[in-house]
């Protein structure tokens, strides 16, 4: 058998030297400028499987990870998944931020298929402004105040009343208060002086010892709320009562005022509910130093209107 001779190529650690350098010939490969896209799954072996990242090798502080979930952050304390159908959530005690340059910029709206503008829409300063899809919205509930919301000029507020529950704050008369809707009724007494240890009744002529002849009739259900006295002078040492009276009896609507005090003084603590023509009267019992005197400036009750 003839003999054959091989001869080894000089080795070049120069790819320059080396032949087909510019072959794209490997599509299995993934090229490092990016340019092919991928004919398949990245990711093989099933559903739910692989993750992109980790909790140890993380893609900048953010890995994909199971059921498509994304998670952000060095602890991974930041993930929004989908929760069902058509419907992403983020964590438990997460918080959403978004921070606008301008006041008037949305920052969150909702459409309807085919609208050209926002149906609801929420601007960086909380106003929440509403319109029909198809213009700019024309409707805005905002903050216009502390303590208060307003309605844009020129819009209306329409409240369609059913069932409705509101919590009780205070009973009066065993009875939940939100059973009261606003308006109110005041009575205001006038001047008249008590001298101590007597008992007076203040009315709209000024103070009596009778009572009958200081009785005002509530003319409807209502509900008193408040009773403000003023005092002009008071050269008593003991302190004195005012009492809000109904049918002449007391209720739970009283205060008190020190001896030698002057100005207003008020129980907002208590309620008492009145049946239209229950009788209504103040009383005052003077306190100690019977030379001396208390001078009343005058009496408001306030009522809040029954809804009944």
């Amino acid at each position: 058998m003839g003999r054959r001779r091989f001869t080894a190529a000089a080795a070049s650690g120069d790819h320059g030297l080396l032949l087909g350098l510019g072959d794209d010939d490997h599509p299995h490969y993934f090229r490092a400028d990016c340019t092919r896209a991928f004919a398949g799954d990245p990711i093989p072996d099933g559903v739910d499987t692989r993750s992109i990242g980790s909790a140890a090798r993380e893609l900048r502080n953010l890995y994909l990870g199971d059921a498509g979930r994304l998670y952000w952050g060095l602890a991974q304390d930041v993930d929004l998944g989908r929760l069902a159908a058509s419907t992403l959530r983020f964590g438990q005690d997460q918080i959403l931020s978004w921070v606008g340059s301008l006041i008037t910029q949305q920052c969150l709206y909702t459409l309807v298929a085919g609208d050209t503008n926002p149906r609801l829409a929420v601007r960086a300063d909380g106003r929440l402004t509403w319109g029909p899809g198809n213009a700019a919205v024309d409707t805005a509930l905002f903050r216009g105040a502390a303590s208060r919301l307003d309605l844009l000029s020129g819009n209306s507020f329409n409240l369609v009343l059913g069932d409705i529950t509101l919590a009780a704050t205070r009973l009066v008369d065993g009875v939940d208060p939100s059973m009261y809707s606003k308006g109110y009724l005041e009575w205001q007494g006038h001047a008249g002086a008590i001298f101590g240890v007597s008992t007076a009744y203040v009315g709209p002529d000024g103070v009596d010892a009778t009572e009958n002849h200081t009785q005002i009739p509530v003319p409807e259900a209502a509900v008193a709320v408040s009773l403000f006295i003023q005092v002009l002078s008071n050269t008593l040492s003991g302190a004195s009562t005012v009492t809000l009276r109904r049918n002449g009896a007391g209720t739970a609507i009283t205060l008190t005022i020190p001896g030698g005090a002057t100005g207003v003084f008020s129980d907002v603590a208590h309620s008492v509910a009145f049946a239209a023509g229950d009788l209504a009267s103040v009383q005052v019992v003077a306190g100690a130093d019977g030379p001396n005197s208390l001078t009343i400036g005058g009496v408001t009750v306030k009522f809040a209107q029954s809804a009944a």
